[in-house]
């Protein structure tokens, strides 16, 4: 299937993505991620560069610096090198942004071509948050917009705005219904006229798991794969999969050192995210390493899933959001609060304020309805998951600071809602089903969490959070350590900072945040970023 894109696309699709997230605990300016890219491409070996504007303070003009930068370095973008753009969302940022940055982006393809006619350049952006088919349609239209604006009132060539989508599909409803998305979104451009030769599909992972916990966002990315290949076949457009994800578990374990793992535990991926935390928090030459062993092994065969499979999975997922939630309506405000001391180590928009952006809450009960016709633990779940449903949650922090956060107190996410859900699962669904998860949907599982169960100090989380969520997590641990044999930590050097950190996390969370965290506290927070190899 990868191939069939290729030769529709005219181009290998990229095995691996550098991203601009702000995951290390390196600092990068914008002004700097010019240089970064040609770093990406050239020095470290990826092979595809995503210039970010969304809840990004990025300026107009960086896909031109980018281009520019790449050309002057011998870069022919759009042969064996790709940069793509991620636009802000239209229904989540604003219209107008998402606007300026397809014009940016066709700008910068009208520079390029003045130093080389025969230049691809830059001929995909990606489109955040999709939940609609009619949100990818209407952005079609506004890149025809875009682009016949660009050609009458900037003198840019119409070959420069021929822009197609990848949509980003980041939510564990979302995933769950990638089918409908993507079907509606195919046959909503054939209503109008126009054809989907090929499509390139970015599956988030790290969001995901913010909103409806670490088990939910793996299996629902696992069932997004799976799908995506099935309605290739359905509908006859060739289509490539990008899973987006970092380094530590609740975000991907995408890391150096782990290629072989998680290219066999997604497979079927094209094309993996290698983030800033990949590339600065570890040993360069071993992340060097590691992107070329991911440019060899990726876009292996897809994972196959039976019915009975696809029935556990959607099951055991509705399970574990049950129990994630149950911990983290309780403390996502103390964590808030902890998140908030997360240094930045991008220039982002600002979670608060009137071009503030933050996550939507969690919709349990539309997780809930994927599962209500699998017999009556299906409609069990669902009427649980909708008794769930909350109307109102402080603005939620974006998923790297949320993972930073819980690493902070003791408390990795990875734990939250795992081990009672597995043991909903044998109870309620059979050994049968327990077996499916550990075994066959997630063989990472066990050393996933044996990876969280190292910064793990309860104690501390217990001073700082809510007790009874942290109660809950504390059952958590006792049935992982139960199910998977976990062994109990081996290097103790990171809860002593936790500890160290205590008495201030329980200050600030008395004081309800602080206008400016202690330098000697932001330092600790990024050493404890490095030796856990990501920020969040």
């Amino acid at each position: 299937m990868i191939r069939e894109v290729e030769k529709v696309r005219e181009a290998r699709i990229a095995r691996t993505l550098a991203t601009q997230h702000p995951d290390a605990t390196k600092f990068v300016r914008v002004q700097e991620e010019p240089e970064e890219a040609v770093e990406c491409l050239v020095e470290l070996g990826a092979e595809e560069y995503m210039v970010d504007f969304e809840g990004k303070l990025t300026p107009y003009l960086q896909p031109i610096q980018v281009l520019m930068e790449l050309y002057d370095a011998g870069v022919r973008v759009g042969e064996e090198r790709f940069v793509i753009v991620r636009v802000p969302s239209a229904t989540k940022e604003n219209v107008l942004r998402q606007v300026q940055a397809l014009l940016g982006v066709m700008e910068a393809n009208s520079e390029l071509l003045k130093e080389d006619p025969d230049a691809r350049g830059i001929f995909e952006v990606v489109h955040p948050m999709t939940s609609s088919p009619e949100e990818l349609v209407e952005t079609v239209d506004r890149i025809s917009y875009a682009r016949r604006f660009a050609s009458r009132e900037l003198d840019v060539p119409l070959k420069a705005g021929n822009l197609r989508i990848i949509p980003l599909i980041e939510e564990v409803p979302e995933l769950l219904d990638i089918r409908d998305i993507l079907t509606g979104y195919v046959e909503g451009m054939r209503e109008i006229g126009m054809d989907v030769s090929y499509l390139r599909v970015f599956i988030g992972r790290s969001d995901p798991a913010l909103s409806y916990g670490h088990l939910p966002a793996v299996l629902a990315c696992k069932l997004a794969i799976f799908e995506v290949y099935e309605l290739s076949d359905e509908l006859g457009v060739p289509m490539a999969p990008i899973l987006g994800g970092g380094c530590l578990p609740f975000r991907g374990h995408i890391r150096p050192g782990m290629e072989e793992e998680f290219v066999e535990e997604y497979a079927g991926t094209a094309t993996y995210t290698v983030q800033s935390g990949f590339r600065y928090d570890h040993d360069r030459e071993k992340a060097v390493t590691s992107i070329r062993r991911i440019n060899e092994l990726a876009a292996n065969d897809p994972l196959q899933l039976s019915g009975d499979d696809i029935e556990y999975l959607v099951l055991a997922t509705a399970i574990f959001v049950k129990h994630y939630l149950s911990v983290f309506f309780r403390c996502i405000g103390t964590l808030n609060i902890v998140a908030d001391m997360i240094p930045n180590t991008r220039d982002r928009l600002a979670r608060k304020g009137p071009v503030g952006y933050a996550r939507d809450i969690p919709e349990p009960d539309r997780v809930g309805a994927q599962c209500k016709d699998l017999g009556d633990v299906g409609r069990e779940l669902y009427r649980e998951l909708r008794r769930m449903r909350v109307e109102k949650l402080p603005e939620l922090p974006r998923a790297i600071k949320f993972t930073g956060a819980c690493y902070t107190v003791g408390m990795p996410p990875e734990l939250i809602g795992t081990g009672r859900g597995l043991a909903e699962i044998e109870e309620r669904l059979g050994e049968d089903a327990l077996d499916a998860v550990i075994s066959r949907l997630y063989p990472m599982l066990r050393e996933d969490l044996q990876f969280a169960v190292e910064y793990t100090f309860l104690e501390t989380a217990g001073s700082v959070l809510p007790s009874s969520g942290v109660a809950m997590v504390n059952t958590d641990l006792e049935y992982c350590v139960e199910y998977l044999d976990l062994e109990p930590p081996s290097d103790f050097e990171y809860q002593n900072l936790v500890h160290t950190l205590e008495p201030y996390l329980r200050y600030v969370v008395s004081e309800g945040g602080v206008e400016e965290v202690n330098p000697f506290v932001r330092d600790l927070l990024l050493e404890m970023g490095r030796m856990r190899g990501s920020l969040g």
